[in-house]
């Protein structure tokens, strides 16, 4: 699967590349919830996804400084409940109403061979393959996988989304105890 977004207004390759991170958890969390109901409650569901970081023109000798807000390319690992759902759904529109960031979402099918494995992999892999993959590595993560814990994700998430998930836990907590008050 290969997702791009829109290009932010930075000449800052590691803010561009946090930027498609933080970008893409959003688009994973959305997809996932997409596949299944109660999502939330079936982690064993959730696609297993190797990810990596890409720009354009990758192979050939560009500089990637001046380049677009990266694209995200990945291999994705789908249960077999959620697989028929996967593909319905990218056969129709990935966008969500919030998400005007995101401007294209593809997926292509991986035959179970030796030879198209080797070509999928090192098609993903091909910014790690030049010399400026060595200088980026030394300022941001190029690679990364899914689902990641509970924790992961709530580091990865904005601010305003932490306050959001931390006063949702004091409502549900005020509720509890409230509900203990009046019960016990």
């Amino acid at each position: 699967m290969t997702v791009l977004f829109l290009d932010i207004d930075t000449r800052d390759l590691s803010a561009k590349i946090k930027f498609a991170f933080d970008e893409y958890d959003r688009f994973y969390r959305h997809l996932t919830s997409q596949l299944m109901t109660n999502f939330t409650r079936k982690p064993h569901l959730y696609p297993h996804m190797f990810d990596f970081i890409d720009f354009q023109n990758t192979r050939h000798s560009i500089n990637v400084y001046e380049t677009k807000t990266p694209y995200r390319r990945n291999v994705y690992f789908l249960h077999r409940d959620t697989k028929t759902k996967f593909e319905q759904h990218m056969c129709e529109h990935v966008k969500h109403r919030n998400r005007q960031d995101l401007i294209h979402a593809y997926a292509e099918d991986i035959r179970p061979t030796d030879a198209d494995l080797n070509r999928v992999v090192s098609y993903l892999m091909k910014l790690l393959e030049t010399r400026t993959a060595a200088r980026l590595t030394h300022q941001s993560v190029l690679t990364s996988q899914y689902p990641i814990s509970s924790s992961q994700f709530y580091q990865r998430v904005s601010k305003h989304d932490k306050k959001h998930i931390d006063r949702k836990r004091a409502m549900f907590q005020q509720s509890q105890q409230t509900m203990l008050e009046r019960y016990f």
